[in-house]
């Protein structure tokens, strides 16, 4: 069984089914809380303890509103930008410790209320402890020569950003009887994306020359 250990998640690929795991990095854990902490304490000295908690509480907020709203606006990075770049602990601190969790639950429920046909089936989840996926054969291209297609595949070429990290690895994507289908969906981000250009993109997808 073939061990993949990817930004979130662990991956065993069987021969008929993949298994993904959430990926837990305590040392990076550990690293990230202190350092969150020590800006906390660092900016309770220099603001007030009562000041800064109210501030650091708003701030969180602020986030999380505006990556719910860059999100629907197709623009991730609009609402990263709203807040000063020492505030990406907090950020970082979650994917590593939720991340991987929230990745297989979230590519679960997408595949369930879908049911899209651009989705390489995941058939269960257990709270997003684990994953059970079809397996399908991994496209064998070069990195930009496939997100070169899928700009020219999508109806707002620029729309893709809101998710490169899931467009931009062929890797990410497969063949499953003749059909190109995507394998990590797990980002939240990228929905809008596919079912906005899934069928295009699947229709034009040049298999005899690439596959």
């Amino acid at each position: 069984m073939k061990k993949i250990i990817g930004t979130t998640r662990v991956v065993f690929v069987g021969r008929m089914l993949v298994f993904k795991f959430p990926r837990i990095n305590l040392r990076e854990i550990k690293n990230l809380l202190m350092s969150e902490i020590s800006l906390f304490f660092e900016y309770s000295k220099r603001d007030g303890f009562k000041k800064h908690l109210s501030s650091h509480i708003k701030k969180k907020l602020e986030l999380s509103k505006h990556l719910k709203t860059s999100a629907k606006e197709k623009n991730l990075s609009r609402g990263l930008r709203v807040l000063p770049h020492r505030r990406y602990e907090f950020v970082a601190l979650n994917v590593e410790m939720f991340g991987g969790f929230m990745a297989n639950w979230n590519e679960f429920i997408f595949f369930v209320k879908t049911r899209n046909k651009f989705l390489l089936p995941t058939y269960f989840s257990f709270f997003g402890l684990i994953n059970i996926q079809k397996r399908g054969n991994v496209l064998n291209w070069k990195d930009g020569d496939f997100f070169v297609f899928l700009q020219n595949n999508s109806k707002i070429k620029d729309q893709i950003f809101v998710d490169a990290h899931s467009f931009d690895n062929p890797q990410n994507f497969c063949l499953d009887n003749g059909k190109l289908k995507m394998i990590d969906y797990g980002s939240r981000h990228c929905r809008s994306f596919i079912m906005e250009n899934w069928e295009q993109i699947q229709n034009n997808f040049p298999r005899p020359s690439k596959e």
